[in-house]
């Protein structure tokens, strides 16, 4: 809270494990901690209830999974993700951006198991379903996040620094939050940084009106 807000911590979560958080036996002293950071917007939740296997799952699994955010925005007053994360899983099925696009979400960020094969993809594309639906997607061959760098041929003046955690981990210390800012402001000299949430950088780099490949497939 003393930071300038544009640094201040804002951790992204599932919304499956959001709800395991606010489990009844929760003590009201922690809830109350909880619903002050999700108030101040540093406790988000993004569309999706984790990762699956969307190859494995039918369309009322797809949508049901998604109750789990949407009954917490409607608990807590907040506005329906307009984002949806993906890890570890390499490969999906191209019914997701269908879905997601129908249920207000804008942008998928996918990160691949680096031990796995990933599919020929680039790094930031319209992916679009089926029907024709299209969802802004960034897709992450070599890791679970991104690096706090940007590659050299990156064509847009916004970059998505997504540090993500290891398996199992809760969210950073505060030490090591403010060693990734001072490391940002080393190595990016004047570069404005900022955090929040997925959908903030989607609105950033989509008013820089990209020219974006279109992947219609698995």
């Amino acid at each position: 809270r003393q930071l300038p807000a544009e640094n201040r911590f804002v951790w992204t979560i599932p919304g499956w494990p959001m709800t395991q958080i606010l489990w009844p036996g929760q003590t009201p002293e922690r809830r109350e901690r909880i619903t002050a950071a999700v108030r101040e917007g540093r406790l988000v939740w993004h569309a999706l209830p984790g990762t699956t296997h969307t190859e494995s799952l039918d369309l009322e699994d797809f949508v049901r999974g998604m109750g789990f955010s949407s009954q917490l925005s409607r608990q807590f007053a907040q506005p329906l993700a307009r984002d949806a994360k993906m890890t570890d899983v390499p490969s999906h099925t191209w019914l997701l951006p269908t879905v997601l696009k129908h249920a207000g979400v804008e942008f998928i960020h996918v990160g691949c198991n680096s031990a796995s094969a990933s599919p020929e993809v680039p790094l930031l594309f319209w992916w679009e379903g089926p029907d024709g639906s299209r969802v802004l997607t960034m897709y992450e061959a070599s890791g679970y996040g991104s690096g706090l760098e940007p590659p050299k041929d990156w064509p847009h003046k916004t970059w998505l620094a997504l540090i993500h955690t290891g398996d199992n981990h809760g969210p950073p210390e505060p030490g090591e939050v403010q060693k990734l800012l001072d490391q940002a402001h080393k190595s990016l000299p004047g570069v404005k940084i900022r955090m929040g949430r997925l959908s903030d950088f989607a609105d950033a780099v989509l008013k820089e009106n990209p020219k974006l490949p279109v992947v219609r497939a698995d």
